[in-house]
C-alpha cells in the first residue's frame, strides 16, 4: 500500500495517495517513510497543520543510522510553517535543518527564507558571512557561493538584507565571488 501510495502521489493522484497511506500506517504504525508519505498528501490538500505533525512524526521515527536525512523533512516543516505564518517556528525548524547537515546547499536556502520571512536581515547577513567562510569539500567553493550560484533568488534576499543592515560592500564582493567562479 505504501508503494502505490507513492506512484499515486507522484502521479498527483492526492485523495487516491492518501487512502494507500492509511491503510499502510495502519498495518505498519512506526514506518518513517509512510509517515512522510502522509505528510506529503495532507501538505498537498494544504493542510499544513497535519502535515507538520505527520512530519515530525517522520522525524522521530528515523532510525539513529539515517538521522542525517532529518534535515530534509525539517527544511519542509519549516516552509509549511511559513505557509501557516508561522515565521518564528519556521525559522527555528530552518535552523535545526541546517545545523543537522551544514554542507545542504538545500537546508542553506531554507534557513535564508525562513530569516527573510522573519526579516531578520542582519542574521541573514551574518549568515551569508558564516558561509563565505566555509568551503565545499565537492567544489571547493565557499559554501555562500555555491550557495548564490544554484539558488539565484537568494541573490535578492541577500541583497536587501546587506541593504537594510547598511553591508551592502559584503554582497557585492560575495556576488563578484560567485560569478567568478561560476
Amino acid at each position: 500500500h505504501a508503494r502505490l501510495g507513492e506512484t499515486l502521489f507522484d502521479a498527483r493522484y492526492g485523495d487516491e495517495a492518501m487512502d494507500q497511506f492509511q491503510i499502510a500506517i495502519k498495518m505498519s504504525e512506526q514506518d518513517w517513510t509512510i509517515m512522510a508519505g502522509l505528510a506529503n498528501c495532507y501538505a498537498g490538500r494544504e493542510e499544513y497543520s497535519t502535515a507538520i505533525d505527520w512530519e515530525l512524526k517522520t522525524c522521530a521515527a528515523i532510525p539513529p543510522e539515517l538521522e542525517e536525512f532529518k534535515y530534509y523533512y525539517l527544511q519542509k516543516v519549516s516552509n509549511w510553517r511559513q505557509e501557516l505564518k508561522d515565521v518564528e517556528g519556521a525559522v527555528e525548524t530552518a535552523k535545526e535543518a541546517y545545523l543537522l547537515q551544514k554542507g545542504s546547499l538545500l537546508a542553506m536556502n531554507t534557513y535564508i527564507g525562513s530569516l527573510d520571512a522573519a526579516s531578520r536581515y542582519e542574521e541573514i547577513v551574518e549568515f551569508a558571512q558564516s558561509l563565505q567562510e566555509g568551503k565545499s569539500e565537492k567544489s571547493g567553493n565557499s559554501h555562500l557561493t555555491d550557495l548564490l550560484s544554484v539558488y539565484h533568488a537568494v541573490h535578492g534576499i541577500i541583497g536587501n538584507a546587506a541593504r537594510e543592515a547598511g553591508k551592502l560592500d559584503f554582497m557585492r564582493q560575495a556576488i563578484d565571488t560567485a560569478i567568478v567562479s561560476a
